[in-house]
């Protein structure tokens, strides 16, 4: 009898005989199997090999390599962002934090005065830019000039009060809207709280009417016709010298005392009218210091050169008349240049006897040059009526409606009245602070440039 197994090699079937071709393949191979994994135990337990040293410095040159790599690309890196860095640093920030303007001990630097343009250039046509650009440096002097003189006077808005009407207008709460807020506030306060306690709420006034003319001849001639029933108010509007009386037909309203010098520029008016009766009409009063825009040249050539131009003298004067006076003189025999350090009122040549030197067109003016350059050498040239420039000297007319003692000031007047006050103040104040402004010229450009870009 056959001897039985009773056990199974691991992965055979199990055996029927100790003897067998199939028991004897599978046992051959599970001695091979586990000849192998006992080679891969060997192999694992064998110890590892030890570098040479030649392997061990060529690893540690890698190792050096790869550090210096490291290093010099890091160092790359920082050189590139330090050198945009500092280029965004010199060509954004740097000049943004430029000192532009300085009131006493408060600066503003030229992003301030960016923004602020952004804020008033907003909507307005391009070619008035460079205009607002001079508004906008004034601006910022001032307010903060009306800052400082209010705190002395103890007076002051809260940032409370400025959030709030910011808000209520829709504005943003930036630095510029609350200093722009809070000047207009202050303003308001300061007339409230201080200069309208400097004005009256009533006194003795005059209502009267009032024109500018250049000369007593012209004055005249005025009270003639008005003498003849022509409507004073007519006349005013097509005569007058000064803006004001010219656009109001001549009326000045009800006129307190003081008002006058605020309303034309001159007390004249105000002192002729409170000396007239309800119906009187001045006689010419003449005002040696009102400028007017009107001038009246006598030009003679003394020599003419294609490359030079003309050689020249001339007199600038306040009136016709006065040049009619001038002339028969000259007609007389009478030295050009005496009478021209005495009479002209053109600075650049008084001094020198009306001697204008050499001359090319746009030197003077165009009007000036149409009768100028047209001159032959020797000749003097007639009366030359010049809207252009501005000379002293004129006569007041002024006639008086009513009068009335202690009558309330109108509104108008009041305000205007105070404006004037708070005006003064604030030119008080410019001549007793440091008030700089370092931006000039190419500075008000590249500012102009940044805040409105291809608008200009």
């Amino acid at each position: 009898m056959s001897e039985t197994h009773s056990g199974a090699l691991p992965g055979c079937p199990t055996p029927r005989r100790i003897v067998s071709g199939d028991m004897l393949s599978c046992a051959t191979d599970q001695f091979n199997l586990g000849e192998s994994t006992l080679a891969k135990k060997q192999r694992e337990t064998k110890p590892a090999r030890i570098p040479t040293k030649r392997q061990l410095a060529k690893w540690e040159q890698q190792k050096r390599l790869q550090r210096i790599a490291l290093v010099v690309g890091v160092v790359f890196v920082v050189f590139v962002l330090s050198y945009v860095g500092y280029g965004y640093y010199t060509d954004e920030l740097k000049p943004l934090s430029q000192e532009a303007i300085r009131v006493n001990d408060t600066v503003f630097d030229m992003g301030y005065y960016i923004e602020m343009l952004r804020t008033y250039g907003k909507g307005q046509d391009p070619n008035q830019l460079s205009e607002i650009a001079d508004i906008v440096i004034g601006l910022i002097q001032s307010n903060e000039l009306a800052k400082q003189g209010a705190q002395s006077l103890g007076v002051s808005i809260e940032a409370e009060e400025i959030d709030s009407e910011l808000k209520r207008l829709g504005l943003p709460n930036d630095q510029v809207s609350q200093d722009i807020i809070g000047a207009q506030l202050l303003a308001g306060k300061l007339m409230t709280d201080y200069f309208s306690l400097q004005v009256p709420v009533t006194g003795d006034q005059v209502r009267a009417q009032a024109m500018f003319l250049e000369s007593e001849k012209v004055a005249q001639g005025v009270i003639n016709r008005l003498e003849k029933g022509e409507d004073f108010a007519t006349i005013a509007t097509e005569l007058s010298l000064e803006k004001e009386t010219q656009s109001r037909s001549g009326d000045l309203g009800w006129l307190p005392k003081g008002f006058t010098e605020i309303l034309v520029g001159s007390k004249v008016p105000e002192e002729v009218a409170f000396s007239l009766e309800p119906g009187g009409l001045s006689q010419p009063v003449y005002d040696a210091e009102f400028i007017k825009n009107i001038g009246y040249w006598l030009i003679e050539v003394i020599e003419k050169k294609p490359e030079q131009g003309i050689q020249a003298k001339a007199m600038l004067l306040g009136s016709e008349e006065e040049v009619e006076l001038v002339r028969a003189k000259l007609d007389l025999g009478e030295d050009f240049t005496a009478l021209a350090k005495l009479h002209s009122q053109h600075q650049g040549s008084k001094e020198n006897g009306g001697d204008l030197g050499w001359l090319k067109p746009g030197m003077i003016n165009q009007v000036f040059d149409k009768v100028a350059f047209t001159l032959e050498p020797g000749k003097l040239s007639e009366p030359v009526r010049d809207d252009m420039v501005q000379t002293k000297g004129g006569y007041w007319l002024v006639k008086v409606l009513e009068k009335e003692a202690n009558r309330q000031l109108e509104v108008e007047t009041r305000e205007l009245m105070m404006s004037t006050i708070y005006e003064n103040w604030l030119i008080g104040l410019r001549e007793t602070s440091t008030v700089e402004n370092y931006i000039g010229q190419e500075g008000k450009a590249w500012a102009l440039s940044r805040a409105f870009g291809e608008r200009r």
